[in-house]
C-alpha cells in the first residue's frame, strides 16, 4: 500500500470506535464508518504502526447485515453508523468491540472473557 493509492476492499472487521479493518495481501488497512462484509473503495492516507488507514470513498456493495436506512440524512450528518442494521447485529457487532477493549486491557490475554466476565450488552432506551 501507498499514501493516495486508492484500493478496493471488502471489510472483515470491525475495531473500537467504528474502525472498520479492510485486508489487502498481508496488510491492514484502518477505515472509519463502514460495516464487516461491506465492499469499499478507499484511498489511503497514511501508516500508522503496522496498519495503514485510509479514507472512505464509496461502498460499492453493502454488508448481508445490512437493511433498509430508515433516515433520508444516513451518511450525511454521520450521527447514526449502524442505522442499517438489526439490533441484533448492532449488539453483536459492539459486543465484540467491548470483549476486544477488555482483553486488550488485560495485556492482551486472549480468552480473558470466556468465563463469563462480559454477560452481553444491555439494550436501554430512554425516553425524553
Amino acid at each position: 500500500m501507498k499514501k493516495n493509492e486508492v484500493l478496493t476492499g471488502r471489510v472483515v472487521g470491525l475495531d473500537f470506535p467504528n474502525k472498520g479493518i479492510v485486508r489487502i495481501g498481508d496488510e491492514e488497512c484502518i477505515v472509519k464508518n463502514v460495516i464487516p462484509g461491506q465492499t469499499i473503495s478507499f484511498c489511503v492516507k497514511k501508516k500508522r504502526g503496522k496498519r495503514y488507514v485510509g479514507n472512505l470513498l464509496e461502498i460499492l456493495e453493502a454488508s448481508p447485515m445490512e437493511t433498509k436506512v430508515p433516515c433520508k440524512h444516513f451518511r450525511i450528518c454521520g450521527g447514526c453508523a449502524y442505522q442499517t442494521l438489526s439490533i441484533e447485529d448492532e449488539e453483536k457487532l459492539k459486543a465484540g468491540q467491548v470483549v476486544s477493549l477488555i482483553e486488550g486491557a488485560a495485556g492482551g490475554f486472549e480468552g480473558a472473557l470466556k468465563d463469563g466476565w462480559f454477560e452481553g450488552m444491555i439494550n436501554i432506551l430512554f425516553a425524553i
